[in-house]
């Protein structure tokens, strides 16, 4: 997260500004700058063949990204849209390294890269579990294992179900079983642990079994 953007103040950027629902960039546009959202909130997408949207990361105020392909001249894998107004400053690579001299952003821009490895391997494990029950038990053991037993909910289960490839109804019917099952507690913007064993054991078994 990019708290303090005074050390980008002397070098040479371009400012952007998105109304709700703009594309910032396309799928296979070549990445040729690092952007870092100063305001507002993205979403990263893919498109299927059938038009259904897969959400495949959403980026928030402070984020830094573009930044792991930028300089092996790859293109933008997915569409990044902005999900309300926003403003994104673009840094193109060669005024990058310079950037890169001051400590407090090449520390932040590691870090950066470091947790986007973890977000990847944790959704590639989502993705290779065939059962939707396993999915969203996987998506709330993370969570837990980031926030502890208590999880604010800061987007809606429509999000929750682009992010793991599930349609809302499929979501909605298993956190509404596991709230039966008292697995969790929900209650309008936060997901309670009751039982992380059991949410543990829903992976775990139908994995083995699989």
């Amino acid at each position: 997260m990019m708290k303090n953007l005074e050390f980008i103040k002397e070098l040479n950027k371009k400012e952007i500004t998105l109304k709700k629902g703009e594309i910032l960039h396309n799928q296979n546009e070549l990445i040729e700058n690092l952007s870092i959202l100063k305001e507002g909130s993205l979403k990263v997408v893919k498109y299927l063949t059938t038009g259904k949207e897969v959400l495949i990361n959403n980026i928030k105020s402070g984020q830094i990204f573009g930044e792991t392909l930028l300089f092996i001249n790859e293109k933008y894998p997915a569409y990044i849209i902005a999900e309300e107004n926003s403003i994104v400053i673009e840094i193109n690579k060669n005024e990058l390294l310079v950037l890169m001299k001051n400590e407090e952003f090449l520390v932040e821009y590691l870090k950066n890269i470091s947790k986007k490895i973890l977000n990847m391997t944790q959704k590639l494990e989502i993705f290779s579990m065939k059962d939707a029950k396993q999915r969203v038990a996987k998506y709330l053991l993370d969570l837990y294992e980031k926030n502890g037993n208590t999880i604010t909910m800061k987007v809606s289960k429509v999000n929750i179900a682009k992010e793991l490839g599930l349609t809302r109804e499929t979501v909605s019917r298993i956190l509404s079983n596991f709230i039966k099952e008292k697995i969790v507690y929900i209650e309008k913007n936060f997901i309670k642990i009751l039982n992380i064993k059991e949410i543990e054991n829903i992976i775990y078994e139908t994995k083995n079994r699989d």
